[in-house]
Protein backbone atom coordinates (compact mmCIF):
# COMPACT_ATOMS: atom_id res chain seq x y z
CA UNK A 1 0.00 0.00 0.00
CA UNK A 2 2.90 2.39 0.87
CA UNK A 3 4.44 1.79 -2.78
CA UNK A 4 1.37 2.69 -4.46
CA UNK A 5 1.38 6.29 -6.31
CA UNK A 6 -0.65 9.19 -4.81
CA UNK A 7 -3.29 9.04 -7.59
CA UNK A 8 -3.52 5.13 -7.09
CA UNK A 9 -4.38 5.73 -3.65
CA UNK A 10 -6.68 8.03 -3.58
CA UNK A 11 -8.62 6.32 -6.41
CA UNK A 12 -8.90 3.43 -4.19
CA UNK A 13 -10.45 4.91 -1.39
CA UNK A 14 -12.62 6.97 -3.10
CA UNK A 15 -13.89 3.87 -5.03
CA UNK A 16 -14.05 1.90 -1.92
CA UNK A 17 -16.43 4.64 -0.48
CA UNK A 18 -18.37 4.84 -3.93
CA UNK A 19 -18.45 0.82 -3.49
CA UNK A 20 -19.86 1.30 0.02
CA UNK A 21 -22.50 4.28 -0.96
CA UNK A 22 -23.20 1.80 -3.77
CA UNK A 23 -24.35 -1.06 -1.31
CA UNK A 24 -26.36 1.06 0.29
CA UNK A 25 -28.28 2.20 -2.65
CA UNK A 26 -28.93 -1.14 -3.78
CA UNK A 27 -29.86 -2.45 0.15
CA UNK A 28 -32.46 0.57 0.44
CA UNK A 29 -33.61 -0.19 -3.11
CA UNK A 30 -33.99 -3.63 -2.50
CA UNK A 31 -35.72 -3.38 0.97
CA UNK A 32 -38.14 -0.38 -0.31
CA UNK A 33 -38.83 -3.04 -3.12
CA UNK A 34 -40.10 -5.86 -0.44
CA UNK A 35 -42.07 -2.85 1.59
CA UNK A 36 -43.95 -2.10 -1.49
CA UNK A 37 -44.80 -5.53 -2.17
CA UNK A 38 -46.06 -5.97 1.63
CA UNK A 39 -48.24 -2.55 1.04
CA UNK A 40 -49.09 -4.12 -2.18
CA UNK A 41 -49.75 -7.35 -0.48
CA UNK A 42 -52.29 -5.95 2.10
CA UNK A 43 -53.71 -3.10 0.04
CA UNK A 44 -54.60 -5.44 -3.21
CA UNK A 45 -55.10 -9.41 -1.87
CA UNK A 46 -55.00 -8.79 2.00
CA UNK A 47 -57.04 -6.34 2.58
CA UNK A 48 -59.66 -7.00 0.24
CA UNK A 49 -59.83 -10.37 0.79
CA UNK A 50 -60.68 -9.64 4.74
CA UNK A 51 -63.34 -7.20 3.80
CA UNK A 52 -65.56 -9.68 1.58
CA UNK A 53 -65.23 -12.07 4.20
CA UNK A 54 -66.24 -9.61 6.78
CA UNK A 55 -68.90 -8.78 4.00
CA UNK A 56 -70.55 -12.66 4.03
CA UNK A 57 -71.07 -12.71 7.97
CA UNK A 58 -72.76 -8.45 7.42
CA UNK A 59 -74.73 -9.79 4.76
CA UNK A 60 -75.42 -13.28 6.84
CA UNK A 61 -76.83 -10.95 9.52
CA UNK A 62 -78.65 -9.15 7.11
CA UNK A 63 -80.87 -12.29 5.53
CA UNK A 64 -81.73 -13.19 8.97
CA UNK A 65 -82.91 -10.05 10.02
CA UNK A 66 -85.09 -9.65 6.45
CA UNK A 67 -86.33 -13.30 7.18
CA UNK A 68 -87.26 -12.07 10.99
CA UNK A 69 -88.90 -9.52 9.93
CA UNK A 70 -91.06 -11.64 6.90
CA UNK A 71 -92.38 -13.70 10.18
CA UNK A 72 -93.50 -10.70 11.81
CA UNK A 73 -95.04 -9.55 8.62
CA UNK A 74 -98.88 -8.36 8.43
CA UNK A 75 -99.09 -7.86 4.65
CA UNK A 76 -98.35 -9.62 1.81
CA UNK A 77 -96.57 -6.12 0.56
CA UNK A 78 -94.33 -5.94 3.27
CA UNK A 79 -93.94 -9.42 2.93
CA UNK A 80 -92.41 -9.30 -0.59
CA UNK A 81 -90.54 -6.40 0.18
CA UNK A 82 -88.46 -8.53 2.63
CA UNK A 83 -88.44 -11.76 0.44
CA UNK A 84 -87.08 -9.07 -2.15
CA UNK A 85 -84.30 -8.37 0.34
CA UNK A 86 -83.65 -11.69 0.80
CA UNK A 87 -83.01 -12.01 -2.48
CA UNK A 88 -80.84 -8.79 -3.14
CA UNK A 89 -78.89 -9.76 -0.53
CA UNK A 90 -78.71 -13.40 -1.48
CA UNK A 91 -77.23 -12.67 -5.15
CA UNK A 92 -74.67 -10.42 -3.39
CA UNK A 93 -73.46 -13.31 -1.15
CA UNK A 94 -73.11 -14.81 -4.49
CA UNK A 95 -70.85 -12.59 -6.12
CA UNK A 96 -68.83 -11.97 -3.21
CA UNK A 97 -68.23 -16.03 -2.77
CA UNK A 98 -67.56 -15.90 -6.66
CA UNK A 99 -64.96 -13.59 -6.11
CA UNK A 100 -63.07 -14.94 -3.18
CA UNK A 101 -62.65 -18.04 -5.20
CA UNK A 102 -60.52 -16.32 -7.94
CA UNK A 103 -58.21 -14.43 -5.16
CA UNK A 104 -58.05 -16.85 -2.24
CA UNK A 105 -54.81 -19.36 -3.32
CA UNK A 106 -54.20 -20.07 0.44
CA UNK A 107 -54.88 -23.88 0.98
CA UNK A 108 -56.39 -23.41 4.54
CA UNK A 109 -58.04 -20.22 3.18
CA UNK A 110 -59.59 -22.38 0.13
CA UNK A 111 -60.68 -25.10 2.72
CA UNK A 112 -62.44 -22.70 4.98
CA UNK A 113 -64.18 -21.16 2.18
CA UNK A 114 -65.21 -24.50 0.84
CA UNK A 115 -66.90 -24.63 4.10
CA UNK A 116 -68.59 -21.35 3.78
CA UNK A 117 -70.12 -22.48 0.08
CA UNK A 118 -71.23 -25.87 1.76
CA UNK A 119 -72.86 -23.97 4.85
CA UNK A 120 -74.43 -21.35 2.64
CA UNK A 121 -76.21 -24.09 0.47
CA UNK A 122 -77.88 -25.31 3.16
CA UNK A 123 -79.08 -21.91 4.37
CA UNK A 124 -80.10 -21.16 1.19
CA UNK A 125 -81.93 -24.02 0.55
CA UNK A 126 -83.22 -23.41 4.31
CA UNK A 127 -84.15 -19.94 3.47
CA UNK A 128 -86.15 -21.14 0.24
CA UNK A 129 -88.27 -23.64 2.57
CA UNK A 130 -89.13 -20.92 5.59
CA UNK A 131 -89.95 -18.43 2.40
CA UNK A 132 -93.00 -20.82 1.68
CA UNK A 133 -94.14 -21.48 5.44
CA UNK A 134 -94.19 -17.69 5.59
CA UNK A 135 -96.09 -17.17 2.06
CA UNK A 136 -98.33 -19.64 2.83
CA UNK A 137 -99.25 -18.20 6.06
CA UNK A 138 -98.28 -20.66 8.17
CA UNK A 139 -96.71 -18.70 11.24
CA UNK A 140 -96.50 -21.47 13.98
CA UNK A 141 -94.67 -23.85 11.46
CA UNK A 142 -92.42 -21.48 10.18
CA UNK A 143 -91.33 -20.19 13.73
CA UNK A 144 -90.57 -23.98 14.69
CA UNK A 145 -88.71 -24.37 11.51
CA UNK A 146 -86.93 -21.27 11.93
CA UNK A 147 -86.03 -22.30 15.53
CA UNK A 148 -85.35 -25.69 15.40
CA UNK A 149 -84.23 -26.25 11.60
CA UNK A 150 -83.24 -23.24 10.27
CA UNK A 151 -81.34 -21.24 13.08
CA UNK A 152 -78.87 -24.15 13.71
CA UNK A 153 -77.86 -24.00 9.87
CA UNK A 154 -77.55 -20.40 10.06
CA UNK A 155 -75.29 -20.56 12.86
CA UNK A 156 -72.47 -23.16 10.78
CA UNK A 157 -72.82 -20.69 7.91
CA UNK A 158 -72.28 -17.42 10.24
CA UNK A 159 -69.57 -19.59 11.99
CA UNK A 160 -67.54 -20.65 9.00
CA UNK A 161 -67.62 -16.91 7.66
CA UNK A 162 -66.75 -16.06 11.26
CA UNK A 163 -63.56 -18.47 10.66
CA UNK A 164 -63.05 -17.01 7.34
CA UNK A 165 -63.28 -13.55 8.08
CA UNK A 166 -61.02 -13.98 11.01
CA UNK A 167 -58.20 -16.48 9.11
CA UNK A 168 -58.03 -13.25 6.66
CA UNK A 169 -57.85 -10.69 9.28
CA UNK A 170 -55.10 -12.93 10.42
CA UNK A 171 -53.23 -13.09 6.99
CA UNK A 172 -53.80 -9.13 6.69
CA UNK A 173 -52.34 -8.42 10.87
CA UNK A 174 -49.38 -10.83 9.39
CA UNK A 175 -48.86 -8.81 6.20
CA UNK A 176 -49.18 -5.73 7.93
CA UNK A 177 -46.39 -7.00 11.07
CA UNK A 178 -44.60 -8.32 7.54
CA UNK A 179 -44.48 -4.72 6.30
CA UNK A 180 -43.88 -3.18 9.74
CA UNK A 181 -40.71 -5.25 10.25
CA UNK A 182 -39.29 -4.88 6.69
CA UNK A 183 -39.31 -1.60 7.30
CA UNK A 184 -37.65 -1.60 10.59
CA UNK A 185 -35.18 -4.00 8.67
CA UNK A 186 -34.55 -1.84 5.89
CA UNK A 187 -33.98 1.26 8.46
CA UNK A 188 -31.84 -0.11 10.50
CA UNK A 189 -29.91 -1.62 7.79
CA UNK A 190 -29.34 1.83 5.50
CA UNK A 191 -28.23 3.25 9.47
CA UNK A 192 -25.72 0.65 9.67
CA UNK A 193 -24.74 0.79 6.07
CA UNK A 194 -24.33 4.54 6.19
CA UNK A 195 -22.51 3.89 9.94
CA UNK A 196 -20.09 1.95 8.31
CA UNK A 197 -19.63 3.72 4.87
CA UNK A 198 -19.02 6.92 6.96
CA UNK A 199 -16.13 5.39 9.30
CA UNK A 200 -15.02 3.46 6.51
CA UNK A 201 -14.36 7.38 4.62
CA UNK A 202 -13.27 8.63 7.52
CA UNK A 203 -11.06 5.17 7.79
CA UNK A 204 -9.74 5.75 4.24
CA UNK A 205 -9.54 9.24 4.39
CA UNK A 206 -7.23 9.42 7.62
CA UNK A 207 -4.97 6.10 6.40
CA UNK A 208 -4.28 8.32 3.14
CA UNK A 209 -3.74 11.50 4.52
CA UNK A 210 -1.27 10.29 7.07
CA UNK A 211 0.49 8.38 4.30
CA UNK A 212 0.90 11.26 2.43
CA UNK A 213 1.98 13.09 5.45
CA UNK A 214 4.24 10.76 6.12
CA UNK A 215 5.94 10.60 2.96
CA UNK A 216 5.99 14.47 3.12
CA UNK A 217 7.40 14.63 6.53
CA UNK A 218 4.62 17.49 7.23
CA UNK A 219 2.72 19.67 5.94
CA UNK A 220 2.69 19.85 2.51
CA UNK A 221 3.10 23.71 3.16
CA UNK A 222 5.93 23.70 4.76
CA UNK A 223 7.23 20.89 2.51
CA UNK A 224 6.59 23.67 -0.30
CA UNK A 225 7.94 26.40 2.23
CA UNK A 226 11.25 24.43 2.26
CA UNK A 227 11.53 23.90 -0.98
CA UNK A 228 11.28 27.54 -2.47
CA UNK A 229 14.06 28.77 -0.06
CA UNK A 230 16.44 25.88 -0.95
CA UNK A 231 15.52 26.71 -4.98
CA UNK A 232 16.61 30.66 -3.95
CA UNK A 233 19.71 29.06 -2.85
CA UNK A 234 19.03 29.86 1.08
CA UNK A 235 20.91 27.10 2.51
CA UNK A 236 20.75 27.91 6.12
CA UNK A 237 17.04 26.61 5.93
CA UNK A 238 16.61 24.52 8.60
CA UNK A 239 14.03 21.54 7.85
CA UNK A 240 12.31 19.79 10.77
CA UNK A 241 11.25 16.18 10.95
CA UNK A 242 10.28 13.99 13.33
CA UNK A 243 12.26 12.04 15.96
CA UNK A 244 12.25 8.70 14.22
CA UNK A 245 12.10 10.10 9.96
CA UNK A 246 14.67 8.97 8.47
CA UNK A 247 12.27 8.13 4.81
CA UNK A 248 10.23 11.71 4.46
CA UNK A 249 11.12 14.30 1.37
CA UNK A 250 11.54 16.75 4.24
CA UNK A 251 14.24 14.29 5.97
CA UNK A 252 15.85 13.65 2.30
CA UNK A 253 15.87 17.93 1.60
CA UNK A 254 17.42 18.46 5.05
CA UNK A 255 20.16 15.73 4.11
CA UNK A 256 20.39 17.27 0.62
CA UNK A 257 20.95 20.56 2.14
CA UNK A 258 23.25 19.48 4.33
CA UNK A 259 25.41 17.93 2.10
CA UNK A 260 25.06 21.00 -0.07
CA UNK A 261 26.26 23.53 2.69
CA UNK A 262 28.82 20.74 3.07
CA UNK A 263 30.57 20.69 -0.17
CA UNK A 264 29.98 24.68 -0.68
CA UNK A 265 32.31 24.46 2.85
CA UNK A 266 34.58 22.67 0.95
CA UNK A 267 34.52 24.22 -2.47
CA UNK A 268 35.22 27.16 -0.40
CA UNK A 269 37.89 26.13 1.88
CA UNK A 270 39.43 24.74 -1.72
CA UNK A 271 38.97 28.20 -2.70
CA UNK A 272 40.72 29.96 -0.15
CA UNK A 273 43.76 27.57 -0.46
CA UNK A 274 43.98 28.11 -4.11
CA UNK A 275 43.97 31.84 -3.63
CA UNK A 276 46.47 31.45 -0.98
CA UNK A 277 48.31 29.20 -3.70
CA UNK A 278 48.24 31.68 -6.18
CA UNK A 279 49.64 34.51 -3.92
CA UNK A 280 52.56 32.48 -2.99
CA UNK A 281 52.64 32.20 -6.57
CA UNK A 282 52.56 35.17 -7.75
CA UNK A 283 55.13 36.59 -4.65
CA UNK A 284 57.72 33.95 -6.18
CA UNK A 285 57.07 34.99 -9.93
CA UNK A 286 57.60 38.75 -8.16
CA UNK A 287 60.99 37.19 -6.34
CA UNK A 288 61.95 35.36 -9.59
CA UNK A 289 61.36 38.55 -11.87
CA UNK A 290 63.68 40.86 -9.38
CA UNK A 291 66.57 38.16 -9.58
CA UNK A 292 66.18 37.96 -13.04
CA UNK A 293 66.40 41.82 -13.29
CA UNK A 294 69.53 41.72 -11.07
CA UNK A 295 70.64 39.17 -13.12
CA UNK A 296 70.62 41.23 -16.27
CA UNK A 297 72.28 44.42 -14.48
CA UNK A 298 75.03 42.17 -13.13
CA UNK A 299 75.02 40.96 -17.03
CA UNK A 300 75.64 44.93 -18.15
CA UNK A 301 77.99 45.58 -15.59
CA UNK A 302 80.27 42.29 -16.88
CA UNK A 303 79.47 43.18 -20.37
CA UNK A 304 80.84 46.72 -19.82
CA UNK A 305 83.94 45.70 -18.07
CA UNK A 306 84.49 43.44 -20.53
CA UNK A 307 84.22 45.98 -22.81
CA UNK A 308 86.23 47.93 -21.27
CA UNK A 309 88.94 45.33 -20.44
CA UNK A 310 88.91 44.63 -24.65
CA UNK A 311 89.35 48.44 -24.93
CA UNK A 312 92.60 48.57 -22.76
CA UNK A 313 93.71 45.24 -24.28
CA UNK A 314 93.30 46.85 -27.93
CA UNK A 315 94.99 49.78 -26.63
CA UNK A 316 98.14 48.10 -24.98
CA UNK A 317 98.46 46.12 -28.47
CA UNK A 318 98.83 49.28 -30.08
CA UNK A 319 101.10 50.94 -27.74
CA UNK A 320 103.07 47.81 -27.83
CA UNK A 321 102.59 48.13 -31.79
CA UNK A 322 104.26 51.66 -31.40
CA UNK A 323 106.72 51.26 -28.77
CA UNK A 324 108.16 48.41 -30.98
CA UNK A 325 108.35 50.93 -33.89
CA UNK A 326 110.65 53.32 -32.19
CA UNK A 327 113.27 50.39 -31.03
CA UNK A 328 113.65 49.58 -34.65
Amino acid sequence: MKNLKVGVKLGLGFGLVILFLLVVSVLGITRMAQLNESLRQIGEERWPRANLAHDIVLKSNGIAIALRNMMLSTTREDIARQKDVVFETRKALGGIVDKLKEVINNPKGRELLQKVIENRQRYVAGQDRLIELIEAGQTEASRLYLQNELRPVLRGYQESADGLAKFQGELLDASVKEGKEAYESARLLMILSMVAALVVAALVGFLITRGLLKQLGGEPDYAAEVARRVADGDLTVRVEVGAKDQTSLLFAMRGMVERLSRTIGEVRVSADQLSAASEQVSATSQSLSQAASEQAASLEETSASIEQMSASINQNTENAKVTDGIAN
